[in-house]
Formats: C-alpha cells, structure tokens, sequence
C-alpha cells in the first residue's frame, strides 16, 4: 500500500532527526513532534478522502489516542520526556494498522510498543555498564550507600535465591531444573538492581545552574522559598514557570536528574517491528 510506505518514510526521517537533535542538545523540537502527529493523521484522512475508507483514519485518531494515554502514563512515571512521548504518539496515529503485510499475532501497535521497550531494556542495561565504567569509583561508591540503604531488601533477595537454590538441589526432575533457574533469575535481578542504582546515582544526576535549565528537566530535589513550594523531585519535568520562579528566588543551582536519552531505543524498536513484525512471537517459534 502507498500510503503505508508514505507513513514508514515519514517516521524513520522524524526518528533519525528526532534522535540526532536528542544526543546533540538534550531537546526535541516541538515543531518535530506535532508535524508528525499532525502529518501522520492527515496523510491517513487523504487516504480516507480518496479510497473512502474512513476507518483508514478512525483507526489512525484511536491509534493515537492509545499512545497519548499510555505515554502520560509513562512520562508522569519519569520514564521518558515529553518528547519521547510526543513522537510515541505520532508514532501511534502512522501505525495504528500495518503499514505492511503482518502476520503477528498480537494488534501491530502492541508489536511495537512491546519491541520499543525490549530495545530500552537493552539499550538501558549497555548505558548503564558504560557509566558504571566510566565513572567506577564513583559508582563503587554509590553501591555501598545503596547496599546500606537497601540491606532488608537484599538480604530478602539473597535469602529468597539460596531457599530457591536449596529447595532445588533437595528435588528432582523438571521441577529442580525450575527451582535452579528461578534462583539464578532471582540473585540475578538484584545484582542488576543494585548495578543500575549505583550508576544512576553516580552518572545521571547533576548540579545544573539555573541559568541553564530548561523545560522538561527532571528535579532531583525540592525547592522550597518562604515556604512556598516552587519545585518537586516528583514533578514529571520543570516547567516554564517553575525555571522562572527559581531565577526570581536567585536559586544558582539545582539537582536534575538526566535520564537515558530514550529516543534511539525508539527507532530501534520500530526498525525491529518492521523488519520483524512481533518479536516475541518470532523468536518463540
């Protein structure tokens, strides 16, 4: 289908600027994100006007709407940023159906949220080994105050992963083969667990002066004057008014937390979905 191929060119060429403007200076336009989602869903209503096929489109604003709520959703976690989440939501409104033949089982638009986060997750580990790496003392560092913080939690872990251990080694058959490896996933996933803390607290949190905040930025502290809230480490991301409220309070400096710059897991998972189509699937059978 033209269309298809038209909804296809137009994403990749908004990922790859998107994810260059990402790594190059933090931001994505809103020019970027809105002509998308803006293009995507006129492109689908000129398909509808001249093949009158109206659900072309319908499909296109539901596509949409799925991802506007799933990526709030995501972005008031602290998540992603406002622009991952705008061009998820473009994203939504160009691939709401197929824009090929597809022969997964699960809708296209699941396909491919569910490989967007399988390539964060992977994209998410290798970040995280390379600022562990890079600043290793540091990150030592940052692990041992985690360890303190966190000792009930990861005396349960290990407690949980040896009873899992023992209780293999005293069965048989299958069910010692599932005990064995569900002590391995369990110590596992607290190592990594205290891993990922320990290079998120050693690289991805920075003194910045307020001067060079800017919209979106995640606070790492609250900041309070005469009282007065004007910023929230649970805020989703500073907004216009909070940056200018800081600068009239004459704050210099403020804790932001940088998180991973999610975008080019974004494109991976969507080449992924169109090269593959449901991965999960794919790689079962």
């Amino acid at each position: 289908m033209i269309t298809g191929i038209i909804l296809v060119i137009l994403a990749l060429l908004v990922l790859l600027i998107a994810t260059y403007t990402d790594f190059k200076t933090g931001e994505i336009p809103d020019w970027l994100s809105y002509g998308f989602m803006i293009s995507a869903l006129g492109i689908r209503l000129m398909h509808s006007i001249i093949y009158s096929d109206w659900l072309y489109t319908l499909y296109g604003i539901m596509g949409f709407a799925a991802m506007y709520a799933f990526s709030i959703l995501i972005y008031y976690s602290r998540q992603w940023g406002g622009g991952d989440a705008k061009i998820a939501m473009g994203l939504g409104a160009a691939f709401a159906t197929p824009p090929f033949a597809y022969f997964g089982s699960a809708p296209y638009l699941l396909a491919l949220s569910a490989n967007i986060f399988i390539a964060g997750g992977v994209y998410g580990l290798l970040w995280s080994f390379y600022v562990f790496a890079k600043r290793f003392k540091a990150s030592m560092s940052a692990v041992k105050q985690e360890i303190t913080e966190r000792m009930g939690i990861y005396i349960f872990g290990i407690a949980l992963a040896v009873i899992a251990l023992g209780a293999a080694v005293l069965s048989s058959g299958i069910t010692s083969v599932m005990l064995f490896y569900a002590a391995i996933v369990i110590f596992a996933y607290f190592a990594l667990f205290m891993f990922i803390k320990g290079a998120e607290k050693a690289g991805m949190y920075e003194k910045v002066p307020v001067s060079r905040l800017t919209e979106g930025d995640w606070a790492a502290e609250s900041i309070k004057i005469r009282g007065k809230a004007i910023c929230s480490a649970k805020d989703p991301g500073l907004t216009l008014e909070q940056i200018k409220a800081l600068k009239k309070a004459k704050v210099k400096s403020l804790l932001v937390k940088r998180g991973i710059k999610f975008l080019i897991a974004i494109l991976a998972g969507t080449l992924i979905t169109l090269a593959y189509g449901d991965v999960i699937i794919f790689a079962l059978f």
